[in-house]
């Protein structure tokens, strides 16, 4: 992690914490040289979650082959080989299912609905985590943040902690256009508002600019908890599935924008850069450049159908 600290994002660093915690607690004081293809397949066949255990090994696998590069006193690797190995020798590695959940377009009616239904009056303002404390005088309500929330993710395709970080300093309502500093690829990704969410983002700064008084944590960012992002609403989605009927995640939001976007014929390249996905090939990484405004018009054109689609007033 010291190492490669400019290449880790933050969440991945803390993600390969909890791993070595809650799944290799007791291997993490247990030399190298000691943990062989035994113990390995042992280890791996003992947590319940496939993915987990992927993951968790995948991280092993990670930090062996990072040791067979540091030299003892003899200039020799500290270990020889990667006990990991053995999974995929024997095979035994889980097969990744990859999710691939969208909400169809006859289920956005009822889904916006529900979403719509969790915004909270004022007057109810609750205390539970993400909530506004009793009497704050406030218009950006928990219930309203995340319903504007999870509308902003639909309407972008943006991962849910990517999407959660924008701050107000970032967002340009004169060039109406926003830009995420902290993406998964280390690289800003500035997009379009559409008229939707620009109305949107002009009545959240609006309530903004009278609760910061009270409560000036809650002023930093677009979708705020009490003291920082807004973490994810687990709570809320569960109930906007038992309203709606739909199953979804926040991830469901961003394949259903996608889907959305390649059922419209929008450009490849363009899809790439509205998902924030490097270009591969030669031409989209050194010659192409596909500036902000040359996405206004895709970003409006799946916004409408959405919208339409899921009958939004």
């Amino acid at each position: 992690v010291a190492e490669r600290k400019h290449k880790l994002a933050p969440r991945t660093v803390s993600d390969y914490r909890k791993l070595v915690k809650s799944h290799l607690s007791d291997w993490q004081h247990r030399p190298m040289e000691a943990i062989d293809e035994a113990a390995v397949t042992a280890k791996f066949t003992s947590i319940n979650s496939p993915a987990r255990a992927n993951y968790a090994f995948r991280v092993v696998r990670a930090l062996f082959n990072y040791a067979k590069s540091v030299r003892d006193d003899d200039g020799k690797p500290i270990v020889q080989g990667n006990p990991v190995e053995v999974l995929s020798q024997r095979r035994i590695w889980h097969t990744d299912k990859q999710k691939r959940e969208v909400i169809e377009l006859a289920g956005l009616p009822a889904w916006w609905r529900a979403v719509n239904a969790l915004a909270t009056p004022a007057k109810g303002l609750r205390t539970d985590e993400g909530h506004f404390a009793k009497g704050t005088p406030a218009s950006n309500s928990n219930g309203d943040t995340v319903r504007d929330f999870l509308q902003f993710l639909v309407l972008t395709g943006l991962r849910r902690n990517v999407a959660a970080t924008l701050r107000w300093d970032s967002v340009d309502m004169a060039g109406k256009m926003f830009t995420i500093r902290l993406t998964k690829n280390r690289e800003p990704h500035t997009l379009p508002l559409p008229d939707y969410l620009f109305s949107m983002l002009k009545r959240r700064h609006a309530a903004m600019l009278k609760e910061r008084e009270s409560n000036p944590k809650r002023a930093e960012y677009v979708s705020s908890g009490e003291t920082g992002p807004l973490a994810e609403p687990k709570k809320q989605i569960a109930k906007a599935v038992e309203m709606s009927g739909v199953k979804f995640s926040s991830h469901t939001l961003r394949r259903t924008f996608a889907t959305v976007a390649e059922q419209l014929d929008i450009p490849f390249l363009a899809l790439k850069r509205l998902l924030n996905h490097k270009a591969q090939d030669v031409t989209g990484r050194s010659y192409t450049v596909i500036g902000v405004e040359r996405l206004r018009k895709p970003m409006q054109k799946i916004t409408d159908f959405i919208l339409r689609a899921a009958k939004a007033k």
